[in-house]
């Protein structure tokens, strides 16, 4: 025990309500011969589960879907959009397709729209000479007002010559079915009164543990270093918020391309989400430049937030979800879209994501001739708690927590061991004595172990469950120790550590 009786436990993490990941190190006061690893998502098939299939979905499919738990189904509204019959220019519109077991998909007739006279499955169209682009839609479960039981925003602006800024910015829209919607008159967000670096790409999501809505801003700065389709002026995060989906704050930096990134990066669109009471999001990285493996393509990182405003580059900023081999459907770009996780049938964490065939920029502009334009949806997977594991070999490693609030009488941890390995944990008291006034927090240590929690009494975890007991001799109960506060030292060899709780 001596070499962590100096360790820093000054925080104290109420872990009462949630599973307790790795993403960041909020509840890991000290690591040793131990690595954090991310895990990438698993794409299900090589082929998307929504793709073109009609006249008016020739352009591609790309959208959202959900998993609506009042209906038990999964519903999907998606944007495509083609040349009518004599039009010059394609309207975009917003289709609509629904699923009881995400195999057999149907795109209803719904009489709303027609396609040169044939009835079709759109539930909005754009107003000729309009770019009008749904960025995602959420339907809670708490919601009280019906109308609004399916919420959506939407990006507009004038199309060539009539572009305007006054109409630039981004409108919400709500549905009582999901089907009719209604879309504000005017913009929420606008270009010429709340933000002028403000531009396409955005998303948003419902901030479940503060009761607001949150909305991934996509802003264009000067870079003096920058290099690519924009020269010198990249894309990067802003962040709005709302408490009543109508008044929105002006959006603000959230997240910037830095010396980190390869000169190239552009940071394009966020899909953001609450999973076990912090937030999660996934965030595109187009590659803008015109060399490499990656050029004019977009892949996925994972970024953490833990009060929605402050958002980090997570998991080393490596890639959670990657474009497909130059064969594949989706070898172009994948994108988020605003996707949510859902907590899958199977046990699994579900991403739906778009995928595109085709680079960033379009073949006219004669880069990539060699491009096929497709786009659709596709599926990956996760296992629960799967972002990032805490990792150690043969030669073991030690995990130890900052100090730690709960309710509950049992450990549970989601891990996978090899058969060669296993996984212990001990628990310990601590101690405040604050070294100076000003520097209070550094005043709390390792005491004693608890002894009906000590190493030795621990029996050793040796399986891969994503939910599993750590027990001791005797299996004594945790629930004498609710008021007290404790740390957790997990012993882990040959295995990997994805999250705990207590229950």
């Amino acid at each position: 025990m001596s070499e962590y009786q100096n360790c820093d436990l000054f925080r104290v993490v109420d872990i009462s309500n949630y599973r307790q990941l790795f993403v960041d190190n909020m509840v890991v006061a000290r690591m040793e011969n131990c690595v954090k690893t991310l895990h990438p998502f698993e794409k299900v098939t090589n082929q998307p589960i929504i793709f073109p299939e009609y006249e008016w979905e020739k352009l591609g499919c790309q959208g959202q879907i959900i998993y609506d738990k009042a209906n038990k189904r999964f519903k999907c509204w998606y944007l495509t959009h083609c040349l009518k019959q004599g039009d010059d220019f394609s309207i975009p519109g917003i289709c609509y397709a629904e699923s009881e077991d995400d195999v057999n998909w149907r795109k209803p007739k719904l009489g709303l729209f027609d396609w040169n006279g044939d009835d079709t499955n759109f539930v909005y169209r754009a107003t000729p000479n309009m770019v009008e682009v749904f960025g995602a839609v959420i339907a809670r479960e708490d919601e009280t007002e019906k109308e609004y039981r399916y919420r959506a925003m939407m990006f507009r602006c004038g199309a060539s010559d009539e572009y305007t800024e006054k109409m630039y910015g981004y409108y919400t829209a709500h549905s009582a079915d999901g089907i009719h919607w209604k879309v504000s008159p005017e913009p929420a967000i606008s270009k010429l009164r709340d933000d002028p670096e403000m531009s396409d790409a955005f998303s948003f999501m419902y901030d479940s543990l503060r009761n607001r809505y949150i909305c991934f801003v996509k802003k264009q700065r000067l870079c003096p270093d920058g290099i690519g389709d924009q020269g010198f002026v990249k894309r990067i995060r802003g962040i709005s918020f709302s408490d009543d989906f109508i008044h929105w704050s002006k959006p603000q930096t959230m997240l910037v391309p830095d010396d980190v990134d390869e000169p190239d990066v552009n940071l394009y669109n966020v899909g953001g989400f609450v999973y076990e009471g912090q937030y999660l999001g996934l965030l595109e990285i187009y590659h803008s430049g015109l060399e490499g493996p990656k050029a004019r393509t977009t892949d996925l990182q994972l970024i953490s937030s833990r009060d929605g405003e402050t958002w980090w580059r997570a998991g080393n900023r490596k890639t959670i979800l990657s474009t497909g081999q130059k064969e594949d459907w989706d070898c172009g770009g994948v994108y988020t879209w605003g996707n949510q996780i859902i907590h899958g049938p199977d046990g699994k964490l579900w991403y739906y994501y778009i995928g595109t065939s085709y680079h960033h920029l379009p073949i006219e502009l004669g880069y990539f001739p060699e491009d096929r334009k497709f786009r659709g949806i596709g599926l990956a997977k996760l296992r629960r708690d799967g972002f990032v594991s805490i990792d150690a070999g043969e030669a073991g490693g030690i995990v130890l927590t900052k100090r730690l609030k709960f309710k509950g009488s049992k450990l549970y941890i989601n891990a996978d061991v090899a058969r060669t390995g296993y996984i212990k944990a001990e628990l310990y008291n601590v101690k405040h004595k604050s070294p100076h006034p000003l520097e209070e927090p550094l005043g709390t240590k390792l005491d004693k172990v608890i002894p009906e929690f000590a190493l030795e009494n621990c029996i050793a975890v040796s399986e891969n469950s994503v939910d599993t007991i750590i027990r001791w001799k005797g299996d004594p109960s945790l629930s004498q120790y609710e008021e007290k506060l404790i740390a957790i030292k997990f012993h882990i060899k040959n295995a990997s550590l994805y999250s705990f709780r207590i229950n």
